[in-house]
């Protein structure tokens, strides 16, 4: 693989050559910046979180999006259960049991938020 120039953090460039396309010393910047701006699950979420995506996985053990019990996907990629919010929280969505659905990571990261506003009617997810 042909070695170029590293693009830096933030548009401040380092000029080391590099087979990717940032040195280990900016791409360790980069993660430093976004794990301190991202606040933590609890913060997101709340502290009873694991309690309640707990129950809601108990309660359906299997993605109601693609049918996937958790676990492994067919690649034998780690795929567990999650519980999945239908109306996101940044839109106004609860952790309320009736805003909660069973889905596996891989559907929970596809997936859009059910709100009018992110989702015309003909596309929304059951």
């Amino acid at each position: 693989m042909p070695l170029r120039p590293c693009l830096g953090v933030h548009g401040h460039t380092c000029n080391r050559l590099t087979p990717n396309r940032r040195c280990p010393d900016c791409q360790a910047e980069i993660q430093r910046r976004t794990t301190k701006a991202r606040p933590s699950w609890v913060d997101r979420y709340g502290p009873d979180w694991p309690r309640i995506s707990a129950a809601v996985i108990a309660e359906t053990p299997a993605c109601v999006l693609c049918g996937q019990e958790g676990g492994e996907d067919e690649y034998g990629q780690p795929n567990p259960l999650t519980a999945g919010h239908k109306i996101s929280r940044k839109c106004g969505g609860t952790n309320d049991s009736e805003n909660l659905q069973t889905e596996c990571r891989r559907c929970n990261s596809r997936k859009a938020c059910e709100c009018p506003k992110h989702s015309p009617p003909s596309y929304r997810i059951r």
